[in-house]
């Protein structure tokens, strides 16, 4: 297998109904709650089954058309929102809402945005 060259494509990130072009970085991090449990008289005994949730950010240059997508709106409304992280063989798809937006000016000399998503997870 060393001559084989393998190709490793980058992941796809929609919001609504299109694919965003302006994201650079994303990060999802999903927490399955699990536990451990423990008896007296075995430590421990197995584990159970937790609370579900995920976590996406993702960080966003702001040209100078402006932002993307009308991410402050969502935000402040507190709207549901879904967003697709789309990986070879398999659609992630969050659904929740929009929590934490950080806009920076880096020392790149560009402006970036950065915002979450908190919600349920599913794997297609």
């Amino acid at each position: 297998m060393a001559d084989t060259n393998l190709k490793y494509p980058k992941a796809r990130l929609s919001f609504g109904a299109g694919d965003l072009i302006d994201v650079y970085d994303a990060n999802l991090n999903i927490t399955d709650g699990r536990q451990l449990v423990s008896t007296l008289r075995v430590n421990p005994s197995g584990w159970t089954e937790g609370k579900h949730s995920s976590n996406l950010t993702f960080k966003s240059a702001v040209s100078e058309e402006g932002f993307e997508r009308d991410y402050l709106k969502k935000w402040k409304k507190g709207e549901t929102v879904r967003i697709r992280l789309k990986v070879p063989g398999k659609t992630i798809t969050i659904s929740g809402v929009l929590t934490n937006p950080v806009l920076t000016n880096n020392t790149d000399g560009f402006i970036d945005f950065s915002i979450s998503t908190l919600g349920a997870i599913k794997f297609d």
